[in-house]
């Protein structure tokens, strides 16, 4: 396992544990202070303590019943001490922006992790719902065969 595989599975792990703790300050550590984040509805957060903030809100929020499962992290070395991060993610007891249950959701999310002085960190961070799998799959066939419009 390479120094960017081990930085980021600890930061996938840190990022499930501080979600499911529903702790906010925790989640958003694992975060560069100056990082960048968007959320799957495109709201973007700039630094540290803007995503400690915003999770502080969506944690006891929305999310205040949900878990958080991670997939192992694909990891893409870029350099010394630089890495891009995907993860597929799977998450039980949120609610919709309408309080009503969005159970059994799933998304990927993708970053840029840095050996921060020692520890790694996400530098930038995006994050996205996926579809269902019958609708993941006939999209991916489209774009393998070439018949996208």
């Amino acid at each position: 396992m390479t120094v960017a595989d081990q930085g980021a599975k600890s930061i996938a792990e840190a990022l499930e544990a501080a979600w499911n703790a529903h702790d906010a300050k925790a989640f958003a550590s694992a975060f560069r202070a100056d990082a960048r984040f968007t959320n799957v509805f495109g709201i973007e957060l700039q630094g540290r303590e803007a995503i400690a903030h915003g999770h502080t809100q969506i944690l006891a929020g929305m999310f205040r019943d949900s878990t958080l499962r991670l997939d192992p992290p694909s990891v893409l070395p870029l350099g010394h001490g630089l890495a891009w991060v995907a993860a597929r993610w799977r998450m039980d007891g949120a609610y919709d922006p309408q309080g009503a249950p969005w159970p059994n959701r799933r998304g990927i999310m993708h970053f840029v992790a840095a050996d921060d002085g020692g520890a790694w960190r996400i530098v930038a961070f995006t994050n996205m719902d996926l579809p269902s799998d019958e609708n993941l799959d006939a999209e991916r066939r489209k774009l393998v065969s070439g018949s996208q419009p």
